[in-house]
């Protein structure tokens, strides 16, 4: 017979595989994410707001001596930078909390090495994507957005097949994996995994019961 403190018990009872301390970091994370974007978004309302934007692009045209993308490039390097430095504080949380619950052991001076390579990055990146749209406004003042997309689609689609071979590598290091068995078992032949029979009721094809 069931009584409601079974009940109780059974629906208060945490999911398999979804201990608390599991959740406790999902948590954790999903309001860092939070706590970034508030911060980058609080950020780009206070320079708005105060007109410092104005006053970092007449620095950025005051360094680069009238030549306006090199302007544009000095421009997103302030910007950056300034992101970077209020963003900080929350990436070195984040990288001591992996450390927390056992999920990282890479040493301070490699996280921080890779903070610096994904600025240099970021700082190509965000640039070239500034220089284009500028160009297309430019260019074509009256649909300059429609090319715009057009653009950024091709440029997306590009970064999706160039990433894994060039961006990851600066960030990963990838090696074979030494151990045969586990990799046949990862690695399963496309016809084989086409062949299995979808039992009813099941998720995942050849699952059993």
């Amino acid at each position: 017979m069931t009584t409601p403190s079974m009940i109780e018990t059974k629906e208060n009872a945490p999911a398999s595989g979804d201990s608390v301390e599991s959740r406790r970091y999902n948590r954790i994370k999903r309001w860092l994410g939070v706590a970034d974007f508030v911060v980058g978004f609080g950020l780009l309302v206070v320079l708005l707001a105060t007109g410092w934007s104005g006053t970092l692009r007449d620095l950025a045209e005051r360094g680069a001596f009238q030549n306006y993308p090199f302007a544009v490039f000095l421009y997103v390097l302030m910007l950056l930078l300034i992101s970077k430095a209020i963003g900080t504080p929350l990436e070195y949380y984040e990288f001591r909390l992996e450390h927390r619950y056992n999920l990282s052991n890479q040493k301070f001076r490699s996280w921080l090495w890779d903070e610096c390579k994904g600025l240099i990055l970021g700082l190509i990146m965000a640039t070239i994507v500034v220089e284009l749209l500028y160009a297309l406004m430019r260019q074509t003042p009256q649909h300059w957005w429609i090319a715009a997309w057009a653009v950024f689609l091709g440029l997306m689609i590009l970064l999706a097949q160039v990433a894994p071979v060039v961006l990851f590598p600066i960030f990963y290091k990838f090696e074979p994996l030494e151990n045969e068995e586990l990799r046949r078992r990862l690695i399963v032949p496309k016809k084989a995994r086409r062949r299995m029979p979808r039992l009813p009721g099941s998720e995942q094809p050849g699952a059993s019961f």
